[in-house]
């Protein structure tokens, strides 16, 4: 039996206007974005390689983060299309390539890493120590984000 082996891609999905708190991306629409950009680039070969394990596991709109998991064979087929993807729901977007992983376990230590790193520098940019008494209530007011990737 063989096994079948998968990478993922953190990306994050950086909008022309900011995504409203009731907007939620759906996981389909970002599917049929990516594969218009695969077949355009492609043609129908490369959607044939790569629609069978495309998938996108985990959308957050808060940290504008997605998860996506393709096969290793597809993989240089979906990372050579996704900065052709321009619209997302009607909207402008782009999207930045932050991390590629063989696991989802090495996919989230990279990612607690990542906003660890992007909260220290917001901390760092605060000029007065009333800002930082600010943002460090807001951080202890903030509930702790555990999300299951199935």
């Amino acid at each position: 039996m063989v096994r079948l082996r998968h990478r993922y891609i953190i990306a994050e999905v950086q909008m022309e206007e900011e995504w409203k708190s009731g907007n939620v991306t759906r996981q389909n629409a970002l599917m049929e974005a990516i594969n218009k950009s695969i077949r355009s680039l492609h043609g129908i070969q490369g959607v044939a390689l790569s629609k069978a394990g495309l998938y996108a596991k985990y959308i957050n709109p808060s940290t504008k983060i997605c998860f996506i998991r393709m096969r290793r064979t597809a993989y240089e087929i979906v990372t050579s299309s996704l900065p052709f993807v321009t619209r997302l729901d009607g909207q402008l977007m782009s999207f930045k390539t932050i991390y590629t992983g063989a696991t989802i376990r090495h996919c989230n230590i990279f990612l607690q890493k990542y906003h660890r790193r992007e909260l220290e520098t917001k901390y760092g940019s605060l000029k007065s120590d009333l800002q930082r008494k600010l943002f460090e209530a807001e951080l202890a007011n903030m509930a702790p984000l555990s999300v299951k990737i199935s």
